[in-house]
């Protein structure tokens, strides 16, 4: 079943704001840019009307992939798979408000009951293989078509991969994590809407990842790298959900979910890759104005 109805006028102002867009000095931007746009004009209990430009097409998603990880964590502590700790909600914590990647490799430890460091070969190394795909196994079971071709099995890094972290990655990099604005835009769906496990899991990871008055990291970055985005304008009864993910010279992502007041939900899943994109301060601001606060 689609996650979304499609909607022609949202196709057609989406196919607008794109061609604007990359009018602007942007002539690659077609082949540089994936979004997917839901607004829930029925309230979260109805299906939303949507569009997307290559909503499909696969990138790295650095640390957007630790939401992933933590709806797991909520999956396999329903399971009982986990025990809850102090220390692994203080991990899922920095891990998605401050987009840790010491938090994010103990999370994967304790998913998988794999640990980082040097090769490892024979039956513990096929062990350790199968292990580290249990999220996959996971996210595959949920049979969302949005998924395919998606990967969730790899620690994130701040300086490269080493040891059995870079042998596993493979040479062709084959296990590098993949995912696509639609895949990331049916999860943040299931999540806001409280289908995703539980609606007590699903309020739990919502409040980390809600834009509050504390605007740990992530949040922090994202102003100070879009100076012109309006957020700050919304007065009292807007809520916001936003986690990005940038690197240098290589991609710079966005989700956001929305509710302004007197407006329906709307949700925009922006990916972009290349070095001028990664840099580029205006066009998320001005998607942001076009597609969300329009």
């Amino acid at each position: 079943m689609a996650l979304y109805i499609y909607n022609l006028a949202m196709c057609q102002t989406l196919e607008d704001v794109i061609d604007k867009l990359a009018k602007k000095g942007r002539p690659n931007l077609r082949e540089e840019i994936s979004i997917s746009w839901l607004r829930y004009e029925k309230g979260l209990e109805g299906k939303p009307e949507g569009a997307s430009w290559a909503a499909n097409r696969l990138f790295y998603p650095s640390t957007l992939v630790h939401i992933f990880y933590a709806a797991a964590v909520e999956a396999w502590l329903q399971r009982q798979w986990l025990e809850e700790t102090p220390e692994l909600r203080r991990a899922i914590t920095e891990m998605l408000c401050n987009s840790s990647h010491d938090a994010e490799s103990m999370v994967i430890d304790c998913l998988t009951g794999t640990n980082s460091g040097p090769y490892i070969y024979g039956n513990s190394g096929r062990t350790w293989r199968d292990q580290r795909l249990l999220v996959n196994q996971w996210l595959t079971g949920l049979s969302w078509p949005e998924l395919l071709g998606g990967n969730f099995c790899q620690k994130t890094c701040g300086e490269g991969f080493f040891g059995r972290e870079s042998q596993f990655c493979g040479i062709q990099k084959e296990n590098h994590n993949r995912l696509s604005t639609i895949g990331l835009a049916h999860l943040l769906h299931t999540i806001m809407t409280g289908s995703l496990i539980s609606p007590i899991a699903c309020q739990r990871l919502q409040k980390l990842i809600s834009f509050g008055l504390n605007n740990r990291n992530d949040q922090n970055s994202l102003l100070k790298r879009y100076n012109n985005l309006p957020i700050m304008k919304f007065g009292e009864g807007t809520e916001l959900w936003i986690k990005t993910a940038w690197i240098k010279r290589t991609i710079s992502h966005s989700m956001i979910f929305a509710c302004l007041r007197n407006k329906p939900p709307v949700m925009m899943v922006v990916f972009t890759e290349g070095e001028a994109r990664s840099e580029d301060t205006i066009l998320l601001p001005y998607l942001f104005s076009q597609l969300i606060d329009e």
